[in-house]
């Protein structure tokens, strides 16, 4: 007689408990995860009473994530995937407090999105009140991690706080391979909380609602499920922002051309009549030297350029602090004499990346 299908899945849960090996974290969680943990009476009933297509997401890694299934998690410390305490979670920070963040999805995306989710992600959002929701982080993961209970950071890695500042870096603008632009990629979640969101808190106590959801990519267009939600009372001190930005706001890299000064000035009075949408409010040259530009045939000197970093403000429906950084060729042109005295514009590489406007100013 055949056993029962309760049984037999059952059976498979229990097997994949001592079987799994770390499989099911997925990119920002720590590594050399523990041995699982063994699942309770209850979760087996629960395991038992699941429908036929669901897929076991596997075992917990640590108790933190069992007791938090669903939940953004705020700690002064930083919170391992196979964590089995959890003493430092907090729900209220002054801003400038050192802070983590960390959610445990309750369920896969496969089970919640079926099978066949071409490319899974993680969608981390946060808002401030009941202000619109800034986006922090997309996390792509596996096909075999789409399968089990999504774990991550907003970091690149369980370490990294918010309070850690980054300068942007020009030679990642652009980069096909990454799609994106400016910073290291894998802490665009640090950058954007401290870009987007701090700017719209205001003096005084805030809420700051973290939202993660899921989705099968791009082209996806069915639903995005919540996978976990958090909430973060934060207190701002009079003056506290913009000491914050000063010490932990992202920064432009050093200027490295010697004319750097003179050839941003040049530059935005050339984007000023180029760009009729947004203000120039400062940049520096990220190339150390000129780069001739040749003719394709002869080879004749037609021009020299640099790389800049530029930094503008929507003239309309932006937040007054937040800006854009650009990556922006400026060139001049080859003379008789020399090179024209004249800085024009030669293109943008890339997508823009928000950066707080004082860091050009």
């Amino acid at each position: 007689m055949p056993a029962p299908r309760h049984t037999l899945l059952l059976a498979l849960a229990l097997a994949l408990a001592l079987l799994a090996g770390g499989c099911g974290h997925t990119q920002g969680a720590s590594s050399g995860a523990g041995a699982p943990l063994p699942l309770t009476p209850a979760e087996r009933r629960a395991v038992a009473d699941k429908p036929a297509r669901w897929v076991d997401p596997g075992p917990y890694y640590g108790e933190v994530q069992r007791a938090h299934l669903g939940e953004v998690l705020f700690s002064s410390r930083p919170v391992a995937l196979d964590a089995r305490h959890a003493d430092d979670l907090v729900t209220t920070v002054a801003l400038g407090d050192p802070l983590y963040v960390r959610f445990f999805a309750d369920e896969s995306l496969v089970n919640l999105r079926g099978a066949g989710c071409a490319d899974p992600r993680y969608l981390m959002r946060a808002r401030v009140g009941d202000g619109e929701p800034v986006f922090l982080r997309g996390v792509e993961v596996t096909a075999e991690s789409a399968r089990r209970r999504g774990a991550s950071v907003l970091g690149a890695t369980p370490d990294v706080a918010t309070t850690t500042r980054f300068v942007l870096d020009a030679v990642a603008f652009g980069d096909p391979a990454k799609g994106k632009v400016g910073w290291d990629d894998d802490n665009e979640g640090i950058r954007a909380w401290n870009t987007l969101l701090v700017p719209r808190l205001a003096e005084g106590d805030n809420v700051v609602h973290v939202t993660v959801t899921g989705d099968c990519g791009l082209r996806d267009d069915g639903p995005s499920p919540v996978l976990a939600e958090g909430t973060l009372r934060v207190t701002v001190a009079p003056g506290a922002k913009v000491a914050y930005a000063k010490q932990y706001g992202p920064a432009l890299p050093a200027a490295a051309h010697p004319e750097s000064a003179a050839i941003v000035t040049g530059l935005s009075a050339a984007m000023a009549r180029e760009w009729k949408d947004e203000d120039v409010v400062g940049g520096v040259v990220a190339s150390e030297d000129w780069t001739l530009v040749r003719h394709r045939v002869s080879g004749a000197v037609l021009a020299r350029d640099v790389t800049t970093v530029l930094v503008v403000h929507p003239k309309a429906g932006a937040h007054p602090d937040i800006c854009r950084a650009y990556r922006v060729g400026a060139k001049q042109a080859k003379t008789a004499s020399g090179w024209a005295s004249e800085t024009t514009f030669a293109g943008v590489a890339g997508r823009p990346v928000e950066v707080p406007c004082d860091v050009a100013r």
